[in-house]
C-alpha cells in the first residue's frame, strides 16, 4: 500500500515537473499543477493525457499566463477567433482543432468545479466544425474532386485509380484492396464493361467505357497479369487499407498548399459523396443505391435524410457525364479565375 501511494507521488511530482519546465514566462500556482493533475487522472490513457494537458499549455503559451488569470471571456476568444484563424493560416488543421476544442471543454468543466465563474464559459464555444472559417465539406464538391484527382493522377497513380472507384463506383477501401486485375471484365459482344466486386456485399456492377479505359491504361503502365493484385505496397503484395489512406491523404498535398480544401478528404468520403450524386440522379431510389454500393437500404435512407446541399453537384449528373469531364471543368474554373484577375 505504502509502496503505490509512493509510486503515485512520484508521478505526480514527475508530471508537475514536465509543466514546469514547458512554461514560458509565466509560473503555475500550486493549486494550478494540482487541478492539472487531478484532470490528468480522470483521462482515460497516457496519449489522450498528453495530448490534452498540451492544448490547455498552448492556451497559456498564448497568452502567457497561468491557468488561474485566463478569464473566462479570453478561454472564448481562444476557441472562437485565435483556433479558426490558425486553420484559416494552415498552421493546423480542422480535425487537430477539434481535439483543442474538447480538450479545453473537458478542463473547464472540471476547472468549474471550483470556480463556479468559468461554468458557463464551454457553453459559449463555437464547433470548430461550424465555426465563421472557409467552409469544410463534408464531401468534396465537383471542382475540388477534379483537382484531387488531377494532383493524385500526377503524385501517386495508385491512389488515383483507388480515388476513381471510390468516386465512381463508391467502393470502400476494403472493397479496394481486394480487387484482382481479374475482377474487371470486358463483353467482347457487346463491349459492356463490369467490375466483379469482393468482400461482404459482393457485387457484380456495370462501369462506364472511361472507367474501365483508365483502369486499362494502368494495367499497361504496370505490366499486370492473370489475377494479380490491383493495388500493391512497396514490397510487391497486397496493399494495406491503412497505407492506401494515407497515400490519398498524401496525395492530395498539392491541393491543399493551393487553397483549394483546408485537410485532405478520406477514401471513406469519397466514396459518401460518390453515393449521394447517385441518389441525387435520376429516378435513383434507396434501393438500387444500396445495392449498387454494396449498402444496406436503412443506410442509403439515412444519407438520403441529410441535407443535400453537402452533395456533389457534378456536371451531367443525370446523363452523358464522364470522367474527362470532370477533369475538364477544372481547368475551366482556374482559366476563369485567372482571367477575372
Amino acid at each position: 500500500m505504502e509502496e503505490s501511494q509512493t509510486s503515485s507521488k512520484k508521478r505526480r511530482r514527475n508530471s508537475a515537473e514536465k509543466l514546469l519546465a514547458k512554461q514560458k514566462d509565466y509560473t503555475f500556482s500550486s493549486e494550478d499543477l494540482l487541478t492539472l493533475d487531478h484532470w490528468e487522472q480522470t483521462l482515460k490513457n497516457q496519449r489522450t493525457r498528453s495530448t490534452y494537458i498540451g492544448a490547455i499549455l498552448l492556451v497559456c503559451d498564448y497568452y502567457r499566463k497561468p491557468i488561474h488569470e485566463i478569464t473566462p471571456e479570453e478561454w472564448v476568444l481562444y476557441v472562437n477567433s485565435v483556433m479558426p484563424d490558425q486553420i484559416v493560416k494552415r498552421e493546423i488543421s480542422v480535425s487537430t482543432s477539434r481535439i483543442r476544442y474538447y480538450a479545453i471543454i473537458g478542463f473547464l468543466d472540471f476547472y468549474s468545479i471550483n470556480h463556479p465563474s468559468y461554468a458557463e464559459t464551454s457553453d459559449q464555444f463555437l464547433n470548430p466544425a461550424h465555426a465563421p472559417t472557409p467552409k469544410v465539406n463534408k464531401y468534396p464538391t465537383a471542382v475540388q474532386m477534379a483537382s484531387i484527382l488531377q494532383a493524385m493522377k500526377k503524385a501517386d497513380i495508385q491512389v488515383y485509380v483507388a480515388a476513381l472507384l471510390a468516386y465512381e463506383c463508391a467502393l470502400a477501401p476494403s472493397e479496394i484492396i481486394e480487387l484482382q486485375t481479374s475482377s474487371f471484365i470486358r463483353n467482347g459482344e457487346d463491349g459492356t464493361c463490369m467490375l466483379s466486386v469482393p468482400g461482404k456485399a459482393k457485387r457484380l456492377i456495370v462501369i462506364r467505357e472511361d472507367l474501365m479505359e483508365e483502369i486499362e491504361h494502368f494495367f499497361s503502365m504496370g505490366g499486370y497479369y492473370g489475377d494479380d493484385w490491383l493495388l500493391h505496397n512497396k514490397y510487391g503484395g497486397q496493399m494495406r487499407a491503412s497505407v492506401l489512406q494515407r497515400a490519398c491523404r498524401k496525395a492530395q498535398q498539392e491541393v491543399i498548399n493551393a487553397g483549394i480544401i483546408l485537410e485532405p478528404y478520406s477514401l471513406i468520403s469519397i466514396r459518401s459523396a460518390a453515393i449521394h450524386r447517385f441518389l441525387m440522379s435520376d429516378g435513383a431510389k434507396g434501393t438500387s443505391t444500396a445495392q449498387y454500393a454494396g449498402i444496406s437500404e436503412a443506410y442509403a435512407l439515412q444519407m438520403q435524410s441529410v441535407g443535400l446541399a453537402s452533395a456533389v453537384q457534378l456536371p451531367g449528373t443525370k446523363r452523358g457525364y464522364t470522367i474527362s469531364d470532370l477533369l475538364d471543368s477544372s481547368k475551366e474554373e482556374s482559366s476563369k479565375k485567372t482571367q477575372q484577375k
